[in-house]
């Protein structure tokens, strides 16, 4: 009997499942807010989110073989406290990483370097696993090249991405196609079309390489 290969999920918080926006801008009747307190935090952490994505999320690592890592800088405060509030399921921290990374004895934060700490974690996540995808809004260009990541098949305007990502212009180059990523635009965090992707990667394998909608207005 075979087993189903193994696939890892590696998933930012902020700007991807949480959306960098304000709820009075167009188009946001999709999301909720939610203060969340951290036992640790005088302050409650506000998530903005879209029940849709985080029912297709669980139901995605519900699929043989994937299983779903939280990759973010906000460390176990999601795990332990902020996902089971927002109705996650039992999503675990990658275990390549510490409880709170970039805080006090991290170097300093460099995108487009393969030694940026999450970098060093998807690395040793395909060493794990037969293919990966990195989900993060963190992910640029000169980072896809370092990692021999694959880039989008369709370059997105400067204007219309993550305010970091820059330059798409080599949009024929291939790379390793066992890791695969998805840029959301940290206004908008995940649409439906990225779980689409996700769920097309996860079931058939298909290598997925996509960028911020175009179409997305930060408005």
């Amino acid at each position: 009997m075979s087993c189903a290969p193994t696939k890892h999920i590696l998933l930012d918080f902020e700007g991807v499942v949480s959306a960098e926006r304000r709820l009075d801008a167009p188009n946001s009747d999709r999301y909720r807010v939610t203060s969340v307190h951290l036992p640790s935090h005088g302050e409650p952490f506000t998530a903005v989110v879209d029940d849709v994505v985080i029912a297709r999320l669980n139901a995605l690592a519900q699929l043989p073989g994937v299983t779903i890592h939280w990759l973010t800088c906000v460390g176990f405060h999601v795990p332990r406290s902020i996902a089971p509030a927002l109705g996650f399921d039992d999503f675990p921290n990658s275990v390549h990483t510490s409880d709170v990374p970039g805080q006090d004895g991290w170097p300093a934060t460099n995108f487009a370097a393969a030694s940026w700490w999450k970098a060093v974690a998807a690395r040793r996540h395909l060493a794990e696993a037969d293919s990966v995808l990195w989900v993060d809004d963190h992910i640029n260009a000169a980072l896809r090249h370092s990692m021999d990541m694959p880039m989008p098949s369709v370059p997105v305007a400067t204007g219309e991405r993550s305010w970091w990502d820059f330059d798409d212009a080599d949009d024929g180059y291939t790379g390793n196609e066992s890791l695969s990523s998805i840029v959301p635009s940290s206004y908008e965090g995940l649409t439906l079309e990225d779980l689409d992707a996700m769920e097309d990667w996860a079931v058939n394998g298909t290598l997925v390489r996509r960028d911020a909608d175009p179409a997305f207005s930060r408005a």
